[in-house]
């Protein structure tokens, strides 16, 4: 969970202050929204992303809260699982603007 805390703080700061794509999205937000790929950086990664991050933390808080074992490894699983998911889901596999 600190991994994914510190990931997105990263990625928040990278996301505000040096990305070019960004920048360009957010100059001309309304033409960045028709545009797919400009759309992905500039809206869903960064969603997607947080998305997953919540996960996280109410997956961590499912498991210390419950009491028997095996509920606490399923609740685990699938929360942790799910997160995953989203973020394979956001990572720009075939989007190369560079």
């Amino acid at each position: 969970m600190i991994f994914m805390d510190l990931q997105f703080l990263i990625g928040l700061i990278l996301y505000a202050f040096f990305s070019p794509i960004t920048k360009l999205a957010f100059k001309d937000f309304a033409a960045a929204m028709k545009n797919a790929d400009l759309r992905f950086y500039a809206v869903e990664h960064i969603l997607m992303m947080l998305i997953a991050l919540v996960l996280v933390h109410i997956g961590r808080s499912k498991t210390k809260k419950d009491v028997a074992g095996w509920k606490r490894h399923r609740n685990a699983a699938i929360f942790y699982s799910i997160s995953l998911i989203v973020i394979l889901a956001a990572i720009p596999w075939d989007r190369a603007l560079f």
